[in-house]
């Protein structure tokens, strides 16, 4: 094979990996995975503010606030123009109320950063606290922009 036909096999190979990772199909499924995994490592977070964790446990505590805070600026653009739809809870009002959306996302961002910081300093009050904060701006963005379960 020569190298000009296999440079365009990679880069008809990377177009159709590019355009199928932006279709609609795709963002929600990764914003459904992007969900999960937040609600699941937001337990072990409440889990570690209660004291059930040993201080061992410590460490998986940060990660897990870190890969939370990763996972909330992934949120950015993942909620495009069309990636609505009937298989997705995202309501209309996303896009018609984009820039208060937004908002959401921005704090998330703050208040998930603010749990890394609080998780790291060990100060299981300021964990409590922080975790609260980001309770608080999920529910209040499922409240407005998250539609009933399919």
């Amino acid at each position: 094979m020569n190298s000009t036909y296999k440079l365009t096999i990679a880069i008809t190979a990377l177009a159709v990996a590019m355009s199928w990772a932006a279709t609609p199909a795709f963002t929600t499924g990764h914003r459904s995975e992007i969900s999960l995994s937040r609600a699941k490592l937001m337990q072990s977070m409440e889990d570690a503010a209660k004291g059930l964790m040993r201080a061992a446990d410590t460490g998986a505590a940060v990660n897990h606030a870190e890969i939370i805070a990763a996972n909330a600026m992934k949120l950015d653009g993942m909620f495009k123009m069309g990636s609505g739809g009937p298989k997705t809870r995202a309501k209309d009002a996303i896009w018609l109320k984009n820039d208060d959306f937004k908002s959401f996302i921005k704090d998330l961002q703050r208040t998930t950063k603010a749990l890394v910081a609080a998780t790291k300093s060990g100060n299981q009050d300021a964990v409590k606290a922080a975790i609260r904060n980001v309770g608080k701006n999920c529910g209040g963005c499922h409240d407005s922009y998250r539609g009933p379960k399919i």
